[in-house]
């Protein structure tokens, strides 16, 4: 590989699994509701490629999907760029078609305005960048905490960080810039969001088997709920008091903060995809699904 993208897998041997190299593509479908039953309808593979297609993650107009691909740049070299595909005709655009660096974690903010990512820069140093969706113009939103893996805003400009380290840790800023930032939680996984009902940052964490925890902005406290289903590491909010993750290619559902029930069926999702199911993305209103899926 480049040595840009060399030296991020390097820092991050201990995190990326197996998997996190194999080939998987970006699968979306719509939310229906059809007599009383639940079901996951004109789903389409929007990378349908061979090769990593991940991180989907909705605009918020819902115009599109915005995610990962990484693409082969020489024998022994890839990179990763930023796409987007865009719902009204079907067209996939690269956004960030960068040539010496590699984007991850593309996620929406300033209402769609803006794009941040984690950015594996020439030298290998992976920081939390910005681009400005209409133009295109990057920008760097903080100089000091790094390596960055993954992040998730909040509502007032806050956010929720993934630094690598031994261990990984979850650590909270009160703006983009702030030169440090506050450990909440180590040995956390790469799922992070953010609940605006409720104010809090969700994230998984465990060594051997993941933990669904949150952050709660107000009280500065995070609190361990419950285990994701066997073999998970991944999950996302279907609405403010619900979540998803995937076992296998069923999809479960747990309500938030009813500790005892645990996870039952929501979806059999094994028509969108007949292998693993990782990550998941809804878009706002609940009306899409985006989920990764493992090549055949």
């Amino acid at each position: 590989m480049k040595k840009a993208l060399s030296l991020a897998f390097a820092v991050t041997t201990s995190l990326i699994s197996t998997y996190s190299h194999a080939n998987t593509d970006v699968i979306i479908a719509d939310i229906k509701i059809k007599n009383g039953h639940l079901v996951l309808a004109n789903h389409k593979n929007i990378s349908a490629r061979t090769g990593y297609d991940n991180q989907p993650n909705f605009a918020p107009d819902n115009s599109g999907v915005y995610y990962t691909a990484m693409f082969e740049t020489g024998v022994d070299s890839a990179q990763t760029d930023t796409l987007f595909y865009r719902f009204a005709d079907g067209k996939t655009k690269n956004i960030t078609n960068s040539k010496n660096t590699s984007e991850y974690s593309p996620t929406p903010y300033q209402d769609g305005e803006r794009l941040s990512f984690i950015k594996v820069e020439e030298d290998g140093t992976q920081r939390l960048w910005s681009l400005a969706v209409d133009s295109g113009h990057q920008t760097i939103l903080n100089q000091s905490i790094k390596p960055v893996g993954y992040h998730a805003w909040g509502n007032k400009g806050n956010l929720a960080l993934f630094v690598l380290g031994e261990p990984m840790t979850l650590q909270y800023v009160d703006t983009a810039n702030q030169a440090h930032g506050k450990v909440v939680a180590g040995d956390i996984g790469r799922s992070i969001r953010y609940n605006s009902s409720l104010d809090l940052f969700s994230f998984s964490q465990g060594i051997t088997q993941q933990q669904f925890s949150t952050f709660d902005v107000d009280s500065q406290t995070a609190k361990n709920h419950i285990a994701l289903p066997s073999g998970s590491e991944y999950y996302t909010w279907l609405d403010d008091r619900h979540v998803l993750s995937a076992q296998g290619n069923r999809i479960m559902i747990w309500p938030y903060g009813d500790d005892v029930s645990g996870w039952r069926l929501w979806a059999d999702a094994k028509h969108l995809c007949s292998t693993t199911i990782s990550r998941m993305n809804i878009n706002h209103d609940q009306s899409k699904i985006a989920v990764v899926c493992d090549e055949q």
